[in-house]
């Protein structure tokens, strides 16, 4: 959307529990009782996990004694209800109890059963002798929690035998004293303990009935203010995977974040920075104001290191410390690795490549952070013919028949696919581990032009219903790369950004925002039609339409103003009229966009031609 001229003007708007098995509750090593033939063998430990029967030829007298033992203490279980046939009786203090026989039996079923623990079933068979020894399994767990430095118990923590427990899971919530206690714990389970301020915790629990934990506070607290010792407010605060927003004070508290962790904060419109979580006391990060002023880098001119290497020295010697390179527009044109951008590359030589390396991406990254100049990839996402062309299924069509193409005949992909959406967030995530700042996202849009003959896969008459798609894309592509520490910013249209409509293009400046690091419109005096901001030419006014701009911009986002760094132009526009654009009317747009407390400015010029005489010489 950058680098075309634009086939038509801005007008002003006329308004600005599982089912139960037939042997539910046998365990594996009771199931090899029914398995393995039985045989007459000895007097069996009570530690046995099974039903052991002793020797003899004949049960004594028609009776059975049944010995009942904890299989992990081996320590004899009172009261547990051991049933043969219709008869059912309870153990004694010593685990014991003794059944008669019933007169004419050819088979015994027998069942142990006590609260807390695995039952047993089985049948015992005839001729077998008077001693059973069975072994069953606990099924509860109880322990403390406590503050390891303190020794203090540690209530209102949740623990339970599953990570996301739900209904139906084994799940307690510790006491006044840090207690717990649970049941229904199941073979192999582990424990898992949330305990807010202390963190997230779990271990495997093994032949144990009693685990205590003791637990170090992972909470921690601060402040983030800008270095005018100014609140910072919707700082992002991250330790691992956990993330919280400062409040409109500057305070946050996050969890897991135990002393000695580093914690990295971020802010649009400022540097990041990280700091150590101290042993005691709260947090105080500051964070340096950033202004990221820029330069456009076309593919052709990074494909020549020598022409790069003058833009390179043209930000050495000036105010700028940014450039904006490309890295997708119709080709790849960087050694990606993402499968997908790699396997549209065809086998014949002479067709068009999908990934065309112009110039060594890590080189190119090295040499600007040496600079000291923050990288930006600039990647175009849904205007991709190459794409439509190799993959006409992933391509907009025309009610017509065929691919659609708009009015300068390029073709567009669909923004709801969702493997070419996973495609460019890969494509992003790549480019931040390779060692950008910043991904761009350019023509994050639908077509423009033509589009009453594009056959959506939606209403697209809604307006919901043509912004979900972009909306969503870019809130996944956030969440993606928020890990890798690099930023995110979008291209949209000028007339966008300043009005509350999306212009039928599914870009809603609103509902974007939330997702970003920074908003990049492109409000180009010259795209904006006489008559706009009440100004007779926009494009002779440059200081009065960035400044006119900028107001309206901030009115759509309150509270979000740090994340506007605009593009600016550095070309003039014939197809508007003869004026002829100098370092005068560059520096004035400039200066409306540093008297907005914008965090910074771009400049666009396709030819990438700067006026150098526009920008202050470096300090």
């Amino acid at each position: 959307m950058l680098n075309e001229r634009p086939v038509m003007r801005v007008r002003t708007p006329s308004y600005v529990t599982r089912r139960r098995r037939r042997w539910d509750g046998v365990s594996w090593w009771f199931s090899v009782f029914f398995v393995i033939p039985l045989a007459i063998i000895a007097f069996s430990a009570l530690t046995d996990f099974d039903f052991s029967f002793g020797g003899g030829a004949s049960a004594s007298n028609g009776k059975i004694n049944v010995n009942v033992t904890d299989a992990y203490s081996g320590k004899p279980i009172t009261a547990a209800t051991v049933s043969l046939g219709g008869l059912q009786v309870q153990t004694d203090t010593h685990g014991h109890a003794r059944l008669v026989i019933p007169d004419g039996a050819q088979s015994r079923t027998i069942s142990v059963q006590v609260a807390n623990y695995e039952p047993a079933y089985g049948e015992i068979p005839v001729n077998v002798g008077p001693d059973t020894s069975v072994g069953l399994r606990p099924t509860f767990l109880s322990g403390t929690l406590k503050d390891e430095k303190s020794g203090q118990p540690i209530a209102g923590a949740l623990v339970s035998t599953v990570s996301n427990p739900s209904a139906g899971n084994p799940i307690a919530t510790t006491d006044a004293n840090g207690a717990y206690s649970l049941t229904g714990v199941t073979p192999g389970a582990k424990l898992y303990v949330d305990a807010g301020d202390y963190g997230a915790y779990e271990e495997d629990i093994a032949q144990r009935t009693s685990i205590d934990v003791s637990l170090i506070k992972s909470l921690a607290s601060g402040t983030v203010l800008d270095d005018d010792g100014n609140p910072v407010d919707g700082a992002i605060v991250r330790v691992g995977n956990n993330q919280v927003e400062t409040k409109n004070d500057g305070t946050f508290k996050i969890a897991g974040a135990a002393p000695g962790a580093k914690l990295s904060i971020i802010a649009s419109g400022y540097g990041d920075t990280e700091v150590e979580v101290p042993s005691e006391g709260t947090i105080a990060a500051t964070l340096k104001s950033q202004m990221v002023k820029g330069i456009y880098v076309n593919g052709t001119i990074a494909s020549q290191p020598e022409e790069f290497n003058k833009l390179v020295k043209l930000v050495d010697d000036t105010e700028l410390n940014a450039m904006v390179i490309d890295v997708k527009q119709d080709q790849v044109y960087y050694d990606t690795q993402v499968q997908f951008w790699k396997d549209l590359n065809p086998l014949d030589p002479a067709s068009v490549p999908m990934v065309n390396p112009l110039y060594d991406v890590h080189a190119y990254i090295k040499e600007l952070h040496d600079h000291g100049i923050y990288a930006i990839a600039r990647m175009v996402v849904f205007k991709d013919p190459l794409v439509a062309q190799k993959r006409p299924d992933l391509a907009l069509q025309d009610d017509r028949g065929g691919i659609f193409h708009d009015a300068n005949d390029y073709a567009w992909v669909d923004a709801t696919n969702q493997e070419l959406r996973q495609a460019n967030i890969d494509l992003a995530v790549e480019l931040a581990n390779l060692g950008f700042d910043e991904i761009q996202y350019d023509y994050i849009r639908l077509p423009s032009d033509g589009i009453q003959h594009v056959d959506f896969p939606f209403d697209w008459q809604d307006e919901a219903a043509r912004e979900k798609p972009i909306t969503s894309f870019v809130k996944e592509s956030y969440a993606a790369l928020q890990p890798t520490g690099a930023k995110l910013s979008l291209d949209v249209f000028g007339i966008i950004a300043v009005t509350n409509w999306d212009q039928k293009i599914g870009q809603n400046f609103k509902e974007l925002a939330p997702y970003v690091d920074y908003l990049c419109p492109m409000i180009y005096p010259s795209h904006f039609d006489a008559g706009f901001f009440n100004l007779d030419d926009p494009n002779t006014q440059p200081y009065e339409t960035i400044k006119s701009s900028m107001d309206a911009m901030k009115e759509q986002i309150p509270g979000m103003e740090k994340k506007l760094r605009p593009w600016l132009q550095d070309f003039s526009a014939p197809w508007v009229d003869d004026y002829t654009y100098t370092a005068k009317d560059v520096k004035a747009q400039i200066k409306a966009t540093r008297e907005s407390a914008a965090s910074g400015w771009l400049l666009w010029n396709i030819d990438n031609t700067y006026t150098e005489d526009a920008l202050k010489p470096a300090k």
